[in-house]
Parts: C-alpha cells; sequence; structure tokens
C-alpha cells in the first residue's frame, strides 16, 4: 500500500547534515526510500555526456558576458548556456554582429555551436522498497494490518500526518469512529540503517525484511 508521510516521520531517517525540504525530498528519493527521479549522478550517461549536460546548465552569470549581452540574454528570459541553444531561433534575430561574435567565441572554447544538443540522457528512478508496517487499534488480525511504501513526503509544517489511498478502509476494516492508526519502520540513526537483532528495533527490521 503507497501512503503519503510528512516529513516528521524521518528526522532520524536523513542525515543532519542535509537541510531544507527539497534537499531531504530528494535524498530520500536518491536512497530509494520514496518515489521520484534520483539526482543525475545516478543518471545512465557517458562521461562525455555528463561533461556536456552539466556545460549547458552553467547559468549565464556566471559565463563572463558583457552587459549588453547579458540584458538581451534576459529579456529573451534565459537563464542557462542550454536555453540559449534550445531557443536560438529566439535569440539569434536579437543579436548584432559584435555580440553575435561574443557569444561564438565562448561557444568555440568549449567546443559546442549553435546544432549542439543536450545529450539523451536516461534518467534513473528510485525503486522504494517497504518502509514500514502499519496496524489499526482495534486489532483484528492481519487483515488489519499492512506493509506500506511511502509514496512521497510532505513539508515538516503540516504535523504528524499520514495520508492513506481510498482503498485503505475496506482493506483493514477500518472506519470513522476513532480507529488509530500506529506506524512502525526500520530504524535509523542519521541516515544509516540500524543493524542490531538485540532490540526491539532490530526485530522490527528482522519483521520488514520479509516484506522486501
Amino acid at each position: 500500500m503507497e501512503v503519503l508521510l510528512t516529513m516528521n516521520f524521518f528526522k532520524s531517517v536523513i542525515p543532519s547534515d542535509v537541510k531544507g525540504y527539497t534537499a531531504q525530498r530528494q535524498w530520500l528519493i536518491d536512497h530509494d526510500i520514496i518515489k521520484g527521479v534520483k539526482s543525475r549522478e545516478y543518471w545512465e550517461m557517458s562521461e562525455e555526456d555528463a561533461y556536456l549536460n552539466q556545460l549547458l546548465d552553467n547559468n549565464i552569470i556566471n559565463l563572463n558576458f558583457s552587459v549588453r549581452l547579458l540584458k538581451v540574454l534576459e529579456a529573451a528570459k534565459v537563464s542557462t548556456l542550454g536555453d540559449i541553444l534550445e531557443q536560438k531561433d529566439k535569440i539569434l534575430p536579437l543579436l548584432g554582429d559584435k555580440i553575435k561574435t561574443e557569444l561564438e567565441d565562448l561557444f568555440n572554447s568549449v567546443n559546442i555551436s549553435w546544432d549542439t544538443k543536450r545529450p539523451n540522457i536516461k534518467q534513473i528512478y528510485s525503486n522504494p522498497k517497504p518502509f514500514g508496517i502499519g496496524y489499526r487499534i482495534p486489532t483484528q488480525g492481519q487483515s488489519s494490518m499492512f506493509a506500506y511504501t511511502v509514496a512521497d513526503v510532505l513539508p515538516q509544517q503540516v504535523g504528524d500526518l499520514i495520508i492513506v489511498p481510498r482503498e485503505f478502509t475496506a482493506q483493514t476494516g477500518s472506519d470513522f469512529d476513532v480507529d488509530k492508526l500506529y506506524l512502525a519502520n526500520m530504524s535509523y540513526e542519521d541516515g544509516k540503517l540500524v543493524q542490531n537483532d538485540n532490540t526491539k528495533e532490530g526485530l522490527t527490521n528482522k519483521l520488514l525484511s520479509n516484506y522486501m
């Protein structure tokens, strides 16, 4: 069963040096805990494609362009070198000979041209495994329990919240008379899975491993 959880549930999972919702969410994706596209370092690409991709992502303000050229590019609402190439039909008519030469000098220095295209890179998606077990109180048996994977995370500001799919009530026999839902998940310490079979956390880990 796929659920949504708030970031509060992952305080001990995510390393303490990873700050901010976006970075923390990406860490969870990169480590196959929630669904999503992994960071580019995980994508399947050659060294040449990785270099070209990084080059095209360069922000124009970091490329030592003249003020005049920057104003033209900003007016065209481009922000990266890749944007310039992708929108060349719109940008070329705006360039005078002098600033067009300036731009082409940069192209020549990094071995690209107006015809250069972003490499066709295969994105890598995460493959989340069951992250925990949920059970409702009162518990009537295995039908009241479920293993869950996390589809995505919600910001910490919404509090301790779980969003379950529509079929949850039929699958677990839950209703709306103040049933309680408890979650047990793998035990982490600062981003690392705790492997200790002699603790309550270790028993939880062992139980969850049966679902993976």
